[in-house]
């Protein structure tokens, strides 16, 4: 069974406290804490306060040793990988934001999806301000669509 989040379509509770909440949550079982998500259309914003390293996956290195098919003891090669070896080199981002992208790229079926990354608390503070407004039984379109406003020109500000 895949694990992108189109393949859970009928699932127990898939969008019972919202789109945003449920792809937390699947971060937060992967292990990739303190990221707040915004889904709209085709984009996800991803905003933590403070970037923080996390233990959800090893870097190439710890990898290679922990690999059942790696290594001296090694019972094959790595799918895509050949014999691999070990260089040093690791250069990817082992932090919750960096992960967390990396992990909803993959939830959502790949390249055709947009995620914006911000590290800052007004960003976290913006995302649940707009999720309180939006079920709020006065609805405010305006503060609403300046809450979305100001938070993607902090994301834009935030992706590199």
């Amino acid at each position: 069974m895949g694990t992108s989040v189109y393949s859970m379509i009928g699932s127990s509770g898939l969008h019972a406290a919202g789109f945003s909440a449920h792809l937390e949550s699947r971060l937060s079982g992967a292990g990739i804490p303190d990221v707040k998500v915004f889904v709209f259309d085709d984009t996800v914003v991803l905003a933590t306060a403070k970037r923080t390293p996390s233990g959800a996956r090893y870097d190439s290195v710890q990898m290679k040793l922990l690999s059942p098919i790696e290594g001296m003891s090694g019972q094959g090669t790595a799918p895509g990988e050949g014999l691999g070896g070990i260089t040093g080199t690791d250069k990817s981002a082992h932090d919750n934001l960096s992960m967390a992208a990396e992990r909803i790229t993959g939830f959502m079926g790949g390249g055709e999806v947009r995620v914006l990354t911000v590290e800052n608390e007004l960003a976290v503070q913006l995302i649940d301000k707009i999720r309180t407004e939006a079920t709020a039984d006065k609805l405010s379109p305006t503060a609403i669509a300046d809450d979305i406003r100001a938070l993607l020109e902090l994301a834009v500000q935030g992706t590199k």
